[in-house]
Formats: structure tokens, C-alpha cells, sequence
């Protein structure tokens, strides 16, 4: 199961970070509340796309190792 969010996680933070057809601005400006939605949207997108792609990979790599032992 942790794999498989993991992935699902990774996924999302490469579409955030590629900005594939501005489908990585939509998923931030629906998702992110207006009271955050202070400063650089370019900003904020590349740096939860960062995170989520991390927290992805370390997921996935947990889930692997788990199911390794």
C-alpha cells in the first residue's frame, strides 16, 4: 500500500513540477486555500511539487524495504 501511494505521491509532485499543460497551476489553485495564496504562484507550485516528489520517492522506498523483509 505505501508503495503504491508513494508513486501516486511522486506522480503528482512531477506534475506540479512540470507544469504539463498548466495542469500543475490548476491542482495548486484548487487545492491551496485563499488565505495562502499570498505570494509567487510559480514558487509555491515548484516547492510543494519538490515535496510531494520527496515524500513520494521515501514512501515508495519505505514500502519496498518493508516488503523486502
Amino acid at each position: 500500500m505505501a508503495i503504491v501511494f508513494g508513486i501516486v505521491l511522486a506522480l503528482l509532485g512531477v506534475t506540479l513540477l512540470s507544469d504539463y499543460r498548466n495542469l500543475g497551476s490548476q491542482i495548486l489553485e484548487k487545492t491551496m486555500p485563499n488565505s495562502l495564496q499570498t505570494g509567487d504562484p510559480e514558487k509555491y507550485r515548484k516547492a510543494v511539487g519538490t515535496g510531494y516528489l520527496i515524500g513520494g520517492i521515501i514512501l515508495a522506498g519505505v514500502g519496498i524495504v518493508l516488503l523486502g523483509k
